[in-house]
């Protein structure tokens, strides 16, 4: 929430004060800072869709909308997207913490790249207190140089996967990814956990690569296998993990890069959140 409109939402400058309204308790208002607004309640809205306006839709100047720095999903550089067009105010109902029902407000409004060589338009959405939202959604980075084509559109598409909340889709295309990487390196076998065996005496490189992609073909097979049990549960961090994972692999064998420091610790934590998955699957 920004300043005036703010002040028309919530009844005080946000600079100093956010105000919510609460239906329970008799009506009265919470007023302070932001910061102890964070600190004090958590709002989870009754309707989870943020683009669902439900009350007191209002409209306002541009101008009352500073730049939100965000990456370009279409041309993958962070900058200080401005709003480019008259934006709009509405409320949402919210269950806060404690038990209380209440009100949030939700900005929302179109907004362009500063990257003069992309311009690209986004839709910026934006609770007074929680992430923002855009669409269309912000994309994993990754350097494409020297990737052969078929390898760069899966990784697209597992990128794509992963901006939706398709997370499972996501890891499949990452398992798909490895597929091809065999594919395209000669590595032959009768299934994936054969061809990549074969693949360590076709290409060279780093061993905790070869154990990053045993951990992602688990992961998109736990994805693809309704009988799996625990194919429900993979989430973001799963998602993410497996494609910074692919891209470290793609980085090694076609762009004559090192693994970045971290990457022990993205394949540990693939790991054992895998085993936690399957232990709860278990009982």
């Amino acid at each position: 929430m920004r300043n005036s409109a703010c002040a028309a939402v919530f009844g005080g400058p946000l600079a100093a004060k956010i105000a919510l309204r609460l239906s329970a308790g008799g009506g009265s208002i919470i007023v302070g800072t932001a910061r102890t607004f964070e600190e004090k309640l958590t709002i989870d809205f009754e309707n989870p869709n943020i683009f669902q306006v439900e009350r007191d839709l209002k409209s306002y100047s541009k101008d009352s909308f500073p730049p939100v720095s965000i990456r370009c999903p279409h041309c993958l550089h962070i900058g200080a997207f401005t709003a480019e067009t008259t934006g709009i105010l509405y409320q949402k109902a919210a269950n806060l913490k404690g038990g209380n029902i209440g009100v949030a407000g939700v900005e929302a409004c179109i907004r362009m790249c500063p990257n003069p060589s992309c311009r690209g338009i986004v839709l910026v959405v934006q609770p007074s207190h929680g992430k923002v939202t855009i669409l269309p959604p912000e994309l994993i980075d990754f350097d494409a140089r020297n990737l052969p084509p078929n390898l760069l559109r899966t990784l697209n598409e597992a990128i794509a996967c992963h901006a939706a909340g398709a997370y499972r889709a996501s890891a499949m295309m990452v398992r798909r990814l490895l597929e091809e990487i065999c594919d395209e390196s000669g590595a032959k076998g009768r299934d994936l956990h054969d061809r990549l065996i074969a693949l360590k005496t076709k290409i060279t490189l780093p061993e905790e690569l070869f154990e990053a992609m045993g951990e992602l073909k688990a992961l998109g097979n736990d994805a693809a296998h309704i009988t799996a049990k625990n194919y429900t549960s993979i989430g973001k961090d799963e998602s993410e993990d497996s494609i910074e994972l692919a891209k470290e692999i793609l980085k090694s064998r076609y762009q004559s890069g090192s693994p970045d420091g971290w990457l022990w610790t993205r394949i540990s934590a693939l790991a054992l959140r895998r085993s936690a998955r399957l232990a709860i699957s278990r009982g």
